[in-house]
């Protein structure tokens, strides 16, 4: 009886070592840690997508490749059913916005596989709203924005444009990626907020941290594994789009139709370019802007100007006001200032709304 428990207990120790040796760790600076529910998948049902044979597992991108039961679920997900087909069309219909992420990634040292997450966020559509005020193609919340040098006010929203808005996600990369160390970390932590996975991993540790995440994170991450082992080495990556433009910055406070003028560019061909601009006013204090390279050296030339506009003035509206009222007190042009202010129909200003008006400098 003896002798059989002692059999019983070797065997029972040397499955635990064997279970040990083929779960897969990974090393977060000086921690280690198993996966947890979230890859479900990985502890014996581990193998690399074969178009990813030369990754070795000290790249950094090694876990983005993984084929696991959550991420085959999603590529099942893309091949099979119905709305993933549509979802593929709808991508591929927008490569080549696609292939201008992944460009500006690789130009900027990082993976260019972090362009699916755009993707996934908004369907690479630049007027992309969430319930949670999220906006633009990354979908910034407003406070993420400003921190990494957007434009976000009642006028302006740097969010909108394409250009600034990846900008501002190649900066939050790597501020990310600075001490997170981990890829997939960083794709959790673009979706569930960077202190919420602060909390998460201080909290838990590096071991139960990642079974922690919400479910919606969770899935964020294996959708975008999923697209990228798909489709990130079989879509053409060549493209035209975004070449040719550049980014300045405009000081002081202008009207759109007057840096149309001093850049001599189609004041049409300037708002498309710049959609952040919500009321034909560029009025932040320093103003980002985008131009055709061959306009940069006018840019030059009054990128230190004060603009154009003295100052914008409030006028809460009140009872009996009108906004041609308005529009002559303050010598405003009527349908201008219903354009500045995003009035469709004036007879439905109530009291209380607020009426902004530029006032213009009288020497130039």
């Amino acid at each position: 009886m003896l002798t059989r428990s002692i059999a019983l207990l070797l065997l029972l120790i040397v499955v635990i070592s064997l279970n040990s040796c083929l779960t897969p760790r990974f090393v977060y600076k000086n921690f280690s840690f198993n996966y947890q529910s979230i890859f479900d998948d990985l502890k014996l049902n581990v193998d690399l997508d074969k178009s990813t044979d030369l990754l070795v597992k000290n790249d950094p991108l090694y876990n983005l490749y993984f084929q696991s039961k959550g991420v085959k679920r999603w590529k099942k997900y893309f091949k099979n059913r119905q709305s993933g087909q549509r979802q593929i069309e709808v991508l591929k219909k927008r490569l080549p916005i696609l292939n201008f992420l992944r460009k500006k990634m690789r130009e900027s040292d990082l993976p260019e596989e972090l362009a699916f997450i755009a993707f996934v966020e908004s369907f690479l559509n630049t007027k992309a709203k969430s319930h949670m005020k999220a906006l633009g193609m990354w979908q910034f919340m407003s406070y993420t924005g400003r921190n990494y040098g957007l434009n976000i006010n009642w006028s302006t929203d740097d969010r909108l444009n394409m250009y600034l808005s990846t900008d501002a996600a190649i900066k939050y990369f790597k501020y990310l990626y600075s001490y997170l160390k981990d890829w997939q970390l960083v794709v959790l932590a673009y979706n569930y907020g960077e202190y919420g996975t602060k909390r998460i991993i201080k909290r838990f540790g590096y071991t139960k941290g990642f079974s922690k995440f919400p479910r919606e994170s969770r899935e964020f991450l294996l959708k975008i594994k999923a697209l990228i082992q798909l489709y990130n080495d079989k879509l053409p990556k060549d493209t035209e789009f975004g070449k040719g433009y550049t980014i300045i910055k405009i000081k002081g406070k202008w009207s759109i139709s007057e840096l149309s003028k001093k850049l001599k560019i189609d004041i049409n061909t300037l708002k498309k370019l710049n959609p952040q601009f919500k009321i034909n006013y560029a009025i932040s204090n320093v103003n980002n802007l985008i131009i055709p390279i061959s306009k940069y050296y006018l840019a030059q030339k009054i990128k230190d100007n004060n603009g154009n506009i003295h100052k914008m003035i409030v006028v809460k509206v009140k009872k009996g006001d009108t906004i041609y009222g308005i529009s002559r007190k303050f010598k405003i042009g009527y349908i201008t200032l219903m354009k500045i202010n995003a009035i469709k129909n004036p007879r439905r200003v109530r009291p209380g709304k607020r009426i902004y008006i530029p006032i213009k400098r009288r020497f130039m």
